[in-house]
């Protein structure tokens, strides 16, 4: 967003991204300009005119835009939030999040695994409950012990869980979720504490 009028000292976003500064009336061309410019730009030398009530370059206040024209404010962003492309938050296509937590690495690099996962959780949904097991007393060191059940039968040579016909490994994969979300619950409760 764009304030209006151009202020002397502030910093605004062109509309080619380009971070620039209003630096100084300019009163040759018209009292309603300014010079704005990079940081390294002098008011003599590279910097451009804007005209203080539309943040329109001249000369193209004439109804056509440019690159060069005012269109936001600049507004200081944290190292954390940023464009992963190096845009600025302003600029047309900018999306504030590197850094952020990318699931669809997991979701989608994983589609096969997690629908076999997904086959396991059902199952055990049919036979017990929807969610049953988030209850289970001591479901910690029980879902430990049935993930290494698996692993152990997967490496004697056992391919498919003979009550399931399912595979050990995404046995093995649902019973480490679990104990995961176990894990991860326990924590939070004890830092409501």
């Amino acid at each position: 967003m764009l304030t209006l009028p151009i202020e002397i000292g502030k910093k605004y976003v062109r509309r080619d991204g380009i971070v620039v500064e209003a630096k100084a009336p300019h009163f040759d061309i018209n009292s309603d300009c300014v010079y704005v410019g990079r940081e390294e730009e002098a008011t003599s030398n590279g910097a451009e005119h804007a005209y203080i009530d539309t943040g329109r370059v001249w000369p193209g206040e004439r109804g056509r835009e440019t690159p060069k024209d005012l269109v936001a404010d600049h507004v200081e962003v944290s190292a954390v939030e940023a464009d992963p492309n190096g845009l600025h938050p302003n600029s047309p296509g900018a999306k504030l999040d590197a850094g952020k937590v990318r699931p669809s690495l997991v979701l989608g690099g994983f589609a096969r695994a997690l629908w076999e996962i997904s086959k396991v959780g059902t199952y055990g949904a049919t036979k017990y409950t929807d969610n049953g097991w988030m209850e289970v007393v001591d479901g910690d060191k029980r879902y430990d012990d049935a993930k290494m059940r698996h692993w152990l039968k997967e490496k004697m040579g056992e391919k498919c869980d003979k009550d399931t016909n399912l595979t050990h490994l995404a046995h093995e994969a649902w019973n480490a979720l679990a104990r995961l979300d176990l894990y991860i619950r326990e924590t939070e409760n004890e830092q409501r504490k």
